[in-house]
């Protein structure tokens, strides 16, 4: 019924593959699922955050913590992660295994039931791990502490290996009765992940999904982006860190680029379009005539990298529309964006406006998270001065969001205005937008030289042509 201990020294575990842990791995199979969005080994539900040496935090057992949402239950997997370990009532490693998974089952903050504590391993003994595997399956299943004890009783099903294992791991539960010792069971858990070394089964399976989400698969992105996770995990360690998936993503952002994950995918998609949309409403011609004004886009590009937020301003019909619409077509070439016009607004707020959309994931820093990931991380807004005052809260909503995640600090706004003052204009914006660096501000004014002679050539043409102006 034990297991051999195998302590693997630090230094070779520093030193082998790339250089990651057993314990880095392992949290990094989580922020893959959380950045998948999907379901994971331990507990039912969707990986919603992942968090690492939490024992300051008030968790017993500190080396991941994972955090989900099982059909709108919130529920948590607390772990001790270990390369190896003796599953036996004599082993000092198992001991303060069960001790830990004891005080965690005690806290106020976990729930019966329903959460779940205990420990993921690398190497152990298969049969003994099995025998655990069946105590702790037999006590989920049960209905009482009668049916349990039935199992294990004389002509009970329950095998001889099973019977010693639970005899010797009862004093380590601490339970002072049969109902206490179920208990303990049913929100213990048990975990045997190997093959996450380097070039191991489970790793190259989740490298082979971690490709599905990167845009641009390149030179192995696929299987950077989980050195990365593993990276980020070990940082992580030091600092106690806790991740959501925006936080993560921002975390990621630079260093790849990602595709939509397939739960919000069909949003997104219902934004884009409605983006495209809008922009295609805006007109960027004079008389018939498409005049690129690329002195424009380039200062539009100046200001957005020392303001957080920028004003296209001019007296109406002088083509600041057209500027704001050029910039955004760019930036639609890159992944999605988002794209607002005052005439095209739906509702009262943004869970109205998204919710007319046919968008279920309406949460605004959620979707902004996604767009700023995959896409460019930037708010078009056209006639910013005459949305409807009943309607403003649409884009306040999304500049709230913006200010109170800060995951979503790297936001920037860019919109149109008829020249009104940068007084009026800031009103709109929470201090933070700009009280570090300012606003900043392009004036769009009448055609230059170059532009005006365009006009005239093409006028000129046309009416060559013995067609009337």
């Amino acid at each position: 019924m034990t297991d051999t201990l195998e302590q693997k020294p630090a230094s070779t575990e520093l030193t082998g593959g790339a250089g990651f842990t057993y314990e880095d791995t392992v949290v990094a199979y989580y922020l893959a699922h959380l950045l998948r969005q999907e379901r994971a080994a331990g507990q039912p539900g969707i990986v919603t955050s992942v968090a690492v040496q939490r024992q300051g935090h008030g968790h017993p057992m500190d080396d991941v913590i994972v955090g989900l949402d099982h059909a709108g239950t919130n529920k948590s997997l607390e772990l001790q992660v270990k390369r190896s370990v003796t599953i036996s009532g004599a082993d000092e490693k198992f001991k303060e295994i069960v001790a830990a998974a004891v005080k965690t089952q005690a806290t106020a903050t976990f729930i019966k039931n329903s959460d779940a504590s205990g420990f993921v391993v690398e190497h152990v003994t298969d049969s003994t791990f099995r025998s655990l595997s069946r105590v702790i399956a037999r006590a989920k299943a049960s209905p009482d502490a009668k049916d349990f004890e039935q199992y294990f009783a004389p002509g009970g099903t329950a095998g001889a290996d099973d019977k010693g294992l639970r005899e010797a791991l009862l004093p380590l539960t601490g339970a002072a009765n049969l109902a206490e010792e179920v208990n303990f069971y049913r929100n213990f858990a048990a975990l045997h992940l190997a093959g996450l070394e380097d070039g191991g089964a489970l790793r190259l399976e989740i490298v082979n999904r971690l490709q599905e989400i990167v845009a641009d698969n390149v030179d192995g992105q696929d299987i950077l982006l989980f050195d990365r996770l593993c990276r980020i995990a070990r940082e992580g360690a030091a600092n106690a860190a806790k991740w959501t998936r925006s936080s993560l993503l921002a975390q990621l952002k630079g260093s790849v680029r990602l595709k939509i994950t397939p739960n919000f995918s069909d949003d997104i998609k219902r934004l884009n379009a409605a983006s495209l949309d809008a922009l295609n409403d805006v007109s960027e011609t004079v008389d018939d005539v498409h005049v690129a004004r690329d002195g424009l886009q380039e200062k539009v590009a100046k200001q957005l990298e020392k303001h957080r937020v920028v004003s296209i301003g001019g007296l109406p019909g002088c083509g600041k529309s057209a500027v704001l619409k050029h910039f955004g077509a760019n930036a639609a070439k890159s992944g999605p964006i988002l794209f607002l016009k005052n005439d095209r607004l739906l509702g009262t707020s943004w869970t109205t406006f998204a919710t007319a959309l046919g968008v279920r994931h309406a949460r605004a820093s959620d979707l902004l998270a996604e767009i700023g990931a995959s896409g460019t991380p930037i708010l078009f807004i056209d006639g910013i001065d005459r949305i409807r005052p009943d309607q403003q809260h649409i884009i306040t909503d999304l500049l709230r969001a913006m200010e109170a995640d800060p995951n979503l600090q790297h936001w920037k706004v860019l919109a149109s205005s008829r020249d009104q003052g940068l007084e009026a204009y800031r009103n709109w914006f929470p201090r933070q937008f700009y009280t570090a660096n300012g606003m900043g501000s392009v004036s769009v004014k009448g055609f230059s030289e170059d532009e005006a002679e365009r006009l005239v050539v093409y006028h000129s043409d046309f009416d060559s042509l013995g067609v009337a102006g």
